[in-house]
């Protein structure tokens, strides 16, 4: 049986939504923002963008720098919790976090002077700066082509088989037209990367299936 991604020399496709978030350091692509804050500042930095944007993974890279405490809010009962305080304190959703928790605590953390960094879909300045914090908010920019090509340059580089040629890559049409439809989320361009990457490998299967047969 013929496996389609050893074909066009990968092994396999690595736009495959991975279980778990964060991005390896290798496949990190700097869009400004790489070097995590000090912690113990007494300020609150809010990453903004919709689903997929990549909050969660800059979350998770600042926090591979500056160790603590992180805590994802999801949907439902889940959110009722107390979000963690500490000189650096990573709260993710925190738009979620229910708002006597929320103000508590703020409270404690200004209290402590700490730095908390927050991925949420909401501009939550107003909160943070009546605790007297000084607020920075960070929103992740719209994909563009450049962006998108070296990130999709590392990503196949990491899954290619080590005696493939490099001949699996989209051109700037594809790029232009994922870009658009993506806006600022990384997760709908690794979609439409996904479907790209698997027609590509099936296409090229069928071929050699054709070819062997003929």
């Amino acid at each position: 049986m013929i496996d389609p991604y050893a074909t066009i020399g990968l092994r396999g496709n690595p736009f495959v939504v991975e279980a778990t978030p964060g991005v390896p350091g290798a496949l990190w692509i700097d869009r400004g923002f790489s070097v995590a804050p000090e912690s113990g500042k007494k300020q609150f930095i809010q990453v903004i963008g919709p689903k997929g944007a990549g909050k969660t993974s800059l979350l998770l890279h600042w926090r591979e720098q500056v160790a603590g405490p992180y805590l994802h809010f999801p949907l439902g009962w889940g959110r009722w919790r107390l979000p963690p305080i500490a000189a650096m304190a990573y709260w993710d959703e925190a738009d979620r976090i229910p708002s006597p928790f929320l103000w508590y605590a703020l409270y404690q953390a200004a209290r402590q002077n700490a730095t908390i960094i927050a991925g949420t879909h909401v501009d939550l300045t107003c909160a943070a700066q009546r605790h007297g914090f000084a607020v920075q908010t960070i929103e992740r920019p719209p994909l563009d082509v450049a962006t998108l090509r070296a990130w999709v340059t590392r990503r196949i580089a990491a899954v290619r088989l080590s005696s493939a040629p490099d001949y699996v890559a989209p051109d700037d049409e594809l790029l232009t037209r994922i870009a658009q439809e993506a806006g600022e989320s990384w997760r709908v361009a690794a979609d439409h990367l996904h479907i790209w990457v698997a027609e590509t490998a099936v296409q090229a299967a069928r071929q050699v299936s054709e070819n062997d047969s003929g």
